[in-house]
């Protein structure tokens, strides 16, 4: 829905991220591509696949790692 609606109203507030990962629906990630395609800009799409590991590397644990919010996640800081 939310998805959606950023394609129908073209506004590039509030920000709208997804996270994904190999097993995502493929319709998740078609109507990422269908909102992308319009130039709005988001969906910020972000790799669990790569993103948690990653994360782990840096001593945060699993459940952290894959509970991480937005905006730890654009801005590059992680307090734990």
């Amino acid at each position: 829905m939310c998805m959606e609606t950023t394609k129908r109203c073209q506004k590039v507030e509030p920000n709208l991220s997804l996270r994904l990962h190999k097993d995502s629906p493929r319709g998740v990630w078609v109507k990422a591509i269908e909102v992308i395609e319009t130039g709005v800009g988001m969906p910020a799409l972000y790799n669990d696949d790569v993103l948690v590991p990653a994360m782990m590397r840096y001593d945060i644990p699993a459940e952290e790692a894959r509970d991480v919010r937005d905006e730890r996640l654009q801005s590059g800081r992680y307090s734990g």
